[in-house]
């Protein structure tokens, strides 16, 4: 009967070993192995996985946050309308955009470029499509 020793071999053996050695190896191994590890890997990998996980990345917080949250940013599915909480023209976000949904379908909102709010009602039969920013058929 052979004993297993304490230190590797010189030469690798072609069949592995029936008792899992108590150190890891120095090199990979070649294919991958179709066990997972328990333990995360430090980086993260290069192809999306196919299951969701079911577990939290932040854990909610059991108070109310101290300062206000921030308005959503422009191009959001987001209604605006013209007054001082919800128009979205006071806002530097608006860098370059001039035009909002409002919270009527059949209206938007366009910004003038010194921040002024304008309340604009879409043609008879129209409403507002922030994807194409203009008012579109409603049958579309």
């Amino acid at each position: 009967t052979l004993m297993p020793s304490l230190e590797p071999s010189a030469t690798p053996s072609l069949k592995p070993s029936s008792m899992p050695s108590s150190k890891p190896s120095s090199k990979p191994t070649l294919a991958p192995n179709a066990t997972p590890s328990d333990i995360p890997s430090s980086a993260p990998s290069s192809e999306p996985t196919s299951m969701p996980s079911l577990e939290l990345s932040v854990k909610p917080s059991s108070r109310p946050s101290s300062s206000p949250a921030s308005k959503p940013s422009p191009g959001s599915s987001v209604c605006f309308a013209c007054n001082n909480d919800n128009s979205p023209c006071s806002s530097i976000e608006t860098t370059n955009k001039y035009y909002f949904s409002h919270c009527d379908a059949h209206k938007y909102i366009q910004c003038s470029e010194s921040g002024q709010c304008l309340e604009r009602e879409c043609p008879p039969d129209t409403r507002w499509n922030d994807s194409v920013t203009t008012c579109d058929h409603e049958f579309l």
